[in-house]
């Protein structure tokens, strides 16, 4: 009778706990979400933007090569 008793105690306890890791787990992140998207998301991506025009993406030799023409040897 009270092994089952404190089996029960302990698994609510678990439960208990998992859902308050998960509760505080959201509220971090809706909190860090939150200040991020107010505060920084804009002057991020005006910074991103700014630096994807100095420094432009690099095209491969094989993408620079636009000639699609097959060559006949013969």
């Amino acid at each position: 009778m009270t092994s089952g008793l404190i089996t029960v105690i302990l698994s609510l306890w678990i439960f208990n706990f998992i859902a308050g890791l998960i509760q505080r787990t959201y509220a971090t992140g809706k909190a860090f979400g939150g200040f991020y998207r107010n505060y920084l998301h804009s002057n991020l991506k005006r910074l991103l933007h700014f630096f994807s025009l100095i420094f432009p993406w690099r095209q491969s030799s094989l993408s620079k090569n636009t000639n699609n023409s097959l060559t006949v040897i013969r």
